[in-house]
């Protein structure tokens, strides 16, 4: 998926979640950082969003752990999660469900790169296996994503009570 889809998928799920009673914190804090938490997996491509930002430590990752490899892994979203939780305690304990939208969004990535793109993710690194969702290759930035953002919105403005 573009880095915008992942953006917006993510910031979708957490706009889901405070109408529903799940996430307790202001529009303003929790959908930025669902956004923010979208592109951290793709920190491991130097020709990503947020690689680019960051170019040095994505090419390296790139070179050694290779793309949607560990950094789209479980294991990675799970220990990464739980630094997020720490440091929130620790430096914003007034906010202290802000940790959830990051960790949500990342999670939407690896649910996002599951759908689109030939070759999946090593969701259970270190099992080499990539999973996908979608059999096939609905391809990345192409007619399929613009459909699945499309739809996503609607949904999200359908069960959030937002008018289009």
């Amino acid at each position: 998926m573009k880095g915008i889809t992942h953006q917006l998928f993510a910031a979708s799920l957490a706009a889901i979640a405070i109408h529903a009673g799940e996430l307790d914190l202001s529009p303003w804090v929790a959908l930025p950082l669902a956004s923010m938490g979208a592109l951290i997996p793709d920190i491991d491509h130097p020709e990503s969003k947020l690689g680019r930002r960051v170019y040095p430590l994505s090419m390296l990752l790139f070179q050694f752990a290779g793309h949607r490899g560990f950094i789209h892994s479980l294991l990675f979203w799970a220990v990464l999660s739980w630094g997020f939780f720490y440091l929130n305690q620790l430096w914003f304990p007034s906010l202290h469900q802000a940790w959830i939208p990051l960790s949500v969004g990342h999670l939407s990535h690896l649910m996002g790169d599951m759908c689109f793109g030939r070759h999946g993710v090593q969701l259970l690194w270190p099992i080499r296996r990539r999973i996908r969702i979608v059999p096939g290759s609905w391809s990345v930035g192409g007619l399929h994503e613009f459909l699945f953002l499309c739809l996503f919105v609607v949904i999200t403005a359908y069960v959030t009570g937002a008018t289009i």
